[in-house]
């Protein structure tokens, strides 16, 4: 028999007992009468990626998907030494996605059934995508990162970081987290809180001082007056007690 050549057959088992990305194929007009258990396991052609390792054998392989049709050919004239190098026909719904931006398009992953796509488009950007949460390198180079169904968003914008959540974000260091900037906003809608609990209410500086200067005042004036001593360690106490980095809001 004659095997030298190209072939099409249809992928029918690609459970590989090796896990070596194997499948059993029906090579048409070779093996259309044999049962799915008299056909041979094909290896994969063209595995380039080298993995290294004590095995030093390939890192890169993808698990054939059952009713595909692939591309075969025999090695050396032998029934038994079968590859598969291509598969016949394109994805129709990575087909319909790439339409509108088709050009200079590269697709370096795309599984229908895993909801997974590796995808390059000159207007879209470059997309890593899984079961509806996404990274987007956009075209003018922004970077998006986002959970399904929009809970959650990180957005890179130039010098801009944004980080939006529908319910929390958490921040744990196991020694210390160091926030630094010329200006610090902690703005809570409710409440903001500071530090391990218990918590306590803030107390704003300048209207408490407001406050106890005039009662130092009115201490200064009774008789016999203490002659502005009172408003004098007032004035040094708020000197020493407020705070010119940190800011509160009632």
């Amino acid at each position: 028999m004659d095997l030298r050549g190209t072939y099409i057959g249809e992928v029918v088992d690609n459970n590989d007992p090796l896990k070596e990305f194997r499948c059993k194929i029906r090579v048409y007009g070779l093996m259309d009468k044999l049962k799915d258990d008299e056909l041979i396991w094909f290896y994969p052609d063209n595995n380039s990626f080298f993995s290294g390792g004590d095995s030093k054998g390939f890192g890169s392989g993808s698990v054939p998907k059952v009713g595909s049709k692939v591309k075969v050919k025999f090695l050396n004239n032998d029934v038994y030494s079968g590859v598969y190098y291509s598969i016949e026909n394109i994805n129709e719904s990575l087909r319909n996605e790439i339409s509108d931006d088709y050009l200079d398009t590269h697709v370096l992953l795309y599984d229908e059934e895993q909801q997974l796509k590796v995808i390059y488009q000159p207007n879209r950007g470059f997309e890593i995508y899984l079961k509806e949460s996404h990274i987007l390198i956009n075209p003018d180079s922004s970077i998006t990162i986002e959970h399904k169904g929009t809970s959650s968003i990180i957005e890179l914008l130039d010098n801009n970081i944004k980080i939006i959540a529908n319910s929390t974000i958490e921040i744990t260091a196991q020694d210390k987290v160091e926030v630094t900037a010329k200006e610090s906003v902690l703005n809570g809608k409710q409440v903001t809180k500071l530090g391990p609990t218990p918590s306590y209410s803030g107390v704003l500086a300048e209207p408490l001082f407001a406050a106890l200067k005039q009662l130092a005042s009115m201490i200064d004036s009774k008789y016999p007056t203490s002659a502005g001593v009172a408003s004098s360690l007032m004035q040094q106490a708020e000197q020493l007690a407020t705070s010119k980095n940190v800011k509160l809001t009632k």
